[in-house]
């Protein structure tokens, strides 16, 4: 099934919805003056008519989505809506600009909006190439079930297979939608089972019971949203035409007002009808009359009937809100537009919770809307409060009650929405208790304890750690907290804890909480780690200690909000104030003739309204001279000959590093056994691996044991359907090998999941690093893809070996090719294709000969280097022009937060 959605894009100015009609039999053609009445019904009551007009005569015109999710499509029916596509190429950019998206399994662009037939044909044949991949996991004669012989046919899952992979599909496509700025779009989706959209065990949209107009029954939640948000659905259902059409396709196409095409003068047909398809928009009557998507009828004065969406809402449907605040926590969400900031007021002796927005919007005399989503951290997203409200020119806080509970735990956005344009913003909602704002980076760290902020640079992710400064010696236990829920604690001095931190680099608070005996508190600390853009945070910059003049020198750093005032920058040595700023520069010379090893420098700075926020460091950890935010690039280097074997007698010149062409002295130099290594072993457990567990575990166990050396570390994954850490980094080989040994196969494949999941043990400290993934089979049910994993795999400078098993048992196994080496070569590692046990051995071998042959290279940057100049990094060997040289640029610190979907 292919379906073209496409919208019509508002005019700015008035609060409307948009929809497109069939023009009734007397509309005039584009140019024509004459303007046929139309009447909006919604739920039977009419709704304001504010302009009618052909989409053709719109500046933009159509703009038209190809969406392609390959876990609903059949490789046949995929083949023929690409073909079919490709031959009305010039067709489709005639009508409007076109896009070409990919849900693999979360969706990206292949083309750009483009009214190019050139470019939408060279889109096309790319997207061709992914027809092998299509029917991944469905059964192309019933659509659920699964054909892979690593999963099964057990009966319980054959009957959920198909509903859990729609509703997986669902969000994923919601998401999107929710993500992309309005405007015509086209989508091609393409499934060839019975399932209906939102029908699965796990399907998220309300349920709606209004008054019945679609001829096909009740639509699914799916295509009612779509309806509600203006699309027009062309349905592509190319499979085998002797296999019957599945109801849902055709209700999808009824629902939105379009057609259901099964061949390419079909296709044609629907796109002429298209050109000729007029405009309508209308503004609600009753803009309060709720987002739930109620029956819509486009009518001409005498009654008749238009073929249009039969679905609409007065707002944006609550579907897309939920996933609007879902892309927001994944940071896939349109720029700011405004500057707005959002809070939650709680009042201290309890009562209903007020939101408050304030800042400047970029006009100011619209109609607004204003939403609260409470997403849990375990659960389902729920709308907590929906209120519509007109900003005032002279600005002002907006505020709105919040009926609904609100749970502690709860992560709360605020979403605003101008209805004339479309335009909408997240943002982060902080509770307050009364009207005293919650600290954004702690306090002042009381005399019993100090959580000293974690060494890298933001945003962090992942395991991270927390190391603690106690000044009281009646401290006996910290405990730790993420975010509020307890995360760890410690009985034994120096105090610390490794907290996740997550993948994405969001805002997290860290609370350590110190007691003495009998569990009597003696004082705790908060801080903020990868502090928003919307809050204060400070940063030590430079810390350089001075032994022979008995003083250190200190550089901060402040960010402060939108609007704020900064009142002052204070500098402690330990908790003796020692020098205030007023204004930048904000450096201090400190008196410190001889640091401790408990001395430390703080910096503290404050607000206006009595916010602060505060850094800290050991003055032990800063060796003299040392500058923190030194531009530092890693590199590390594998070099063979010829015939593949390492060359391990090289020096420091006979190496040259050039940036975009320019070269770069080599300011360190290190051999393999010089640096420390961090390696990952992970694998896979699925079901199909059961066979060859013995050989799995043993052939593991000896390329660790051959591998690590002195000072090395390693950490075991094992995944199926989820990602496990079997035993974290450790250099204990006897622990790596228990670990090992209570390996046990079950489940599916997620293997994306896994590379993500174990990127994430690797810690921001400088070191070689390597990921060796061994699998017998491809991808199955990973909520992320390669170009995930590739992302990730980059920034945090991991090369990835993988070691593929496909075929050695059982049917031969079909991997995509294209996407393991994908990773394997973007990463800076390799793949080796195994099909006898007897081969696992020498590929464990090639891999740490490799990984022990290999030269790490340094050189320094005046600021930072972009993700695009740090791949422009060349090493070559001039001595030496015949060798292979392979380059990891190490972890990228000083680039961007976590990778886009």
């Amino acid at each position: 099934m292919a379906a073209i959605l496409l919208a019509a894009t508002p005019t700015r100015g008035e609060a409307i919805r948009w929809l497109t009609v069939e023009p009734p039999a007397d509309a005039g053609s584009v140019g024509s003056t004459a303007r046929p009445t139309l009447q909006v019904l919604l739920d039977g009551a009419p709704q304001e008519v504010v302009l009618t007009g052909p989409v053709a005569g719109m500046p933009d015109g159509w703009r038209l989505v190809v969406y392609f999710d390959p876990a609903l499509a059949s490789p046949a029916g995929t083949r023929r809506a690409v073909a079919a596509l490709s031959a009305a190429a010039d067709r489709l950019t005639g009508v409007g600009s076109v896009e070409v998206v990919v849900a693999d399994p979360l969706p990206e662009a292949l083309l750009e909006a483009s009214r190019d037939p050139d470019e939408l044909r060279e889109a096309l044949a790319e997207l061709a190439e992914l027809a092998p991949m299509a029917g991944r996991g469905l059964d192309p004669d019933t659509g659920s079930g699964y054909e892979d012989d690593e999963i099964g046919r057990e009966a319980d899952l054959e009957a959920g297979a198909g509903h859990e992979a729609m509703d997986e599909s669902q969000t994923a496509l919601l998401q999107w939608l929710a993500a992309a700025p309005p405007g015509p779009r086209a989508m091609t989706l393409l499934q060839d089972g019975p399932v209906a959209p939102g029908a699965g065990r796990r399907d998220r949209l309300p349920d709606a019971t209004p008054r019945q107009v679609s001829k096909g029954g009740p639509a699914p939640p799916l295509a009612r949203t779509l309806a509600a948000e203006g699309w027009t659905a062309v349905v592509l259902a190319m499979a085998a035409q002797e296999r019957p059409v599945p109801s849902h396709l055709d209700s999808l196409a009824e629902a939105t007002g379009g057609w259901l095409v099964r061949d390419a003068a079909a296709l044609d047909a629907a796109l002429e009808r298209l050109a000729k398809r007029w405009a309508v928009a209308w503004r609600a009557v009753d803009p309060g009359a709720g987002r739930a998507p109620a029956p819509l009828e486009v009518r001409t004065p005498d009654g008749a009937l238009l073929a249009a969406p039969r679905w609409g809402s007065a707002g944006t449907p609550e579907p897309i809100l939920l996933a609007r605040a879902a892309a927001f926590l994944e940071e896939r969400v349109p720029e700011d537009r405004w500057e707005l900031e959002a809070r939650l007021e709680v009042p201290a002796g309890g009562g209903p919770a007020t939101l408050e927005v304030e800042g400047r919007p970029a006009v100011a005399t619209r109609p607004w809307q204003l939403s609260l989503i409470g997403l849990p951290l375990e659960g389902e997203a729920r709308l907590l409060q929906d209120a519509g409200w007109e900003l005032a020119a002279a600005g002002g806080p907006l505020r709105a009650p919040v009926a609904g509970t609100v749970d502690p735990d709860e992560i709360l956005v605020a979403l605003v929405e101008e209805p004339a344009t479309g335009h909408w913003q997240a943002l982060p909602v902080s509770v307050v208790e009364g009207r005293a704002p919650a600290a954004t980076a702690g306090g002042r760290a009381s005399r019993a304890i100090l959580l000293l902020p974690p060494t890298g640079r933001p945003p962090l992710t992942g395991p991270t750690r927390f190391a603690i400064l106690v000044s009281d010696p009646a401290v006996e236990r910290v405990e730790f907290l993420l975010d509020g829920a307890p995360a760890g604690s410690d009985d034994r001095a120096p105090f610390s804890a490794t907290l996740d931190l997550g993948p994405d680099g969001a805002t997290r608070r860290v609370t350590a909480i110190a007691s003495g005996a009998g569990g009597h508190r003696l004082g705790e600390h908060t801080l903020t780690v990868n502090p928003g853009r919307r809050e204060l945070a400070v940063r030590i910059v430079r810390l350089e200690p001075r032994p022979a003049e008995g003083a250190v020198e200190v550089e901060a750093a402040v960010t402060t909000p939108p609007g704020a005032a900064l009142e002052r920058v204070e500098f402690f040595h330990g908790e003796a104030l020692a020098a205030t700023r007023q204004k930048p520069p904000f450096r201090a010379r400190l008196e410190i003739a001889r640091p401790g090893s408990d001395d430390y420098v703080q910096v503290v700075a404050h607000l206006a309204d009595g916010r602060t926020a505060e850094d800290a460091r050991l003055l032990v950890e800063a060796g003299a001279g040392e500058r923190l935010e030194v531009n530092l690039v890693e590199l590390h280097v594998f070099v063979a000959d010829k015939q593949g074997r390492p060359v391990a007698d090289l020096e420091r010149g006979d190496f040259r590093i050039t940036l975009r062409g320019a070269e770069r002295p080599v300011e360190r130099f290190a051999r393999a056994d010089e640096v420390p290594l961090l390696v990952g072993l992970v694998i896979d457990t699925s079901e199909s691996m059961w066979p060859l567990m013995p050989d799995t575990k043993q052939a593991g166990a000896q390329f660790l044991g051959d591998t690590l050396q002195a000072g090395d570390r390693a950490f075991v994954v094992d995944f199926d359907t989820r990602p496990r850490l079997a035993r974290a980094a450790t250099g204990d080989f006897a622990e790596l090998a228990r670990a090992f040994a209570a390996l046990t196969a079950d489940g599916y494949t997620a293997l994306y999941d896994a590379v993500i999941f174990s990127m994430l043990q690797f810690e921001a400290a400088p070191g070689r690093r390597a990921l060796v993934v061994l699998t017998d089979g491809d991808d199955y049910k990973s909520r992320y893809g390669p170009r995930r994993a590739i992302a990730y795999g980059q920034r945090l400078g991991v090369p990835v070996y993988v070691v593929s098993l496909a075929g050695i048992t059982g049917p031969p196994r079909n991997p995509r090719r294209i996407d393991l080496e994908g990773l394997t070569e973007a990463t800076g590692g390799r793949i080796f294709y195994i099909h006898e046990v007897e081969q696992l051995a020498p590929a464990y071998d090639s891999i740490q000969r490799e990984l022990r042959s290999q030269y790490t290279l340094a050189f320094t940057t005046d600021r930072p280097l972009e993700p695009q100049e740090l791949d422009a990094v060349e090493v070559s060997v001039p001595t030496h022009r015949r060798l292979e040289i392979r380059t990891v640029v190490g972890a990228r610190s000083n680039g961007p937060g976590p990778p886009p979907d």
